[in-house]
């Protein structure tokens, strides 16, 4: 009398040029229903696999809320003062003193005559939002390349029903490397090449240009370079050293800024909001 007959599917040697064989563990894949003549068990075969899976790529909005966490931010700011030294290609050397407010208002006061303080404040103003600027939840965004071949600065993604703008970024490791917008019939891209890292590994931009385009043609318009250096006072990194250079089609500019004998004020002066 032979015993139940059990039949072994799908258990099969594979040993070709790649190497030794796959085994795998066996499940029941279907019963005979009883009455049947042999009854027997069909076991097939369940594959296992000695390599840990891939890990899983992050998604582009992944990627941008960690170059979001990465940014060297001004979190509970009250403001400073710093002596701050003013020289530009047009002539213009002076000192004075820069008050930054809680809320990020630029202040210049004791300068000597003739210096552009437009040009001196929207510079500051620009580079204190920065550091001011808080990260919205809600920003969407989705690759606007499939990563092939790799670029030197990361990853493309564009902001999902940015029409006003049309921003796209650049993202590599936990840094923005690129921004690019549309303004009017301008088209910039700011391409930070290297970046200062405070005492907690957070980054903010040292060296970067701007280039500016016709947005229809192409056709480059002006360059800017920028320097932006930093020093630690208290739990902020503060600019020491700044220089811009401009340049166009028929002008060169170049504007420094020197701060020095940083203060953080006291709450009562910081400006801010009660």
């Amino acid at each position: 009398m032979l015993a139940a007959n059990v039949v072994l599917a799908a258990i099969v040697v594979v040993n070709g040029p790649a190497g030794p064989a796959t085994v795998g563990k066996p499940k029941i894949a279907h019963r005979l229903p009883p009455g049947q003549p042999d009854q027997g068990v069909v076991l097939a075969m369940q594959p296992t696999s000695t390599e840990a899976a891939a890990p899983q790529s992050p998604s582009a909005g992944q990627l941008l809320a960690q170059a979001r966490r990465a940014r060297s931010i001004w979190t509970n700011f009250p403001g400073f003062n710093a002596r701050l030294r003013v020289a530009t290609t047009a002539g213009y050397v002076g000192q004075g003193t820069l008050t930054v407010t809680a809320g990020g208002e630029v202040k210049l006061t004791g300068f000597p005559s003739g210096l552009d303080e437009k040009q001196v404040g929207d510079y500051l103003e620009s580079l204190v939002g920065h550091r001011l600027a808080e990260t919205n939840p809600d920003e969407r965004v989705e690759f606007a390349d499939d990563g092939t071949p790799a670029h030197p600065l990361g990853r493309l993604v564009k902001f999902v029903g940015d029409e006003k703008l049309h921003s796209s970024y650049r993202l590599r490791d936990d840094v923005v490397t690129q921004v690019n917008r549309e303004m009017g019939e301008v088209r910039f891209s700011i391409d930070v090449l290297h970046v200062h890292r405070d005492a907690t590994g957070k980054y903010v931009p040292e060296v970067f240009t701007v280039t500016f385009r016709d947005k229809s043609s192409g056709a480059l318009k002006r360059c800017e370079t920028h320097l932006n250096e930093w020093t630690q006072v208290g739990n902020f990194e503060l600019p020491s050293h700044i220089r811009l250079q401009r340049s166009g089609a028929d002008a060169e500019s170049l504007l420094t800024l020197d701060l020095a004998g940083h203060e953080l004020l006291p709450a009562e002066q910081s400006g801010s909001k009660p």
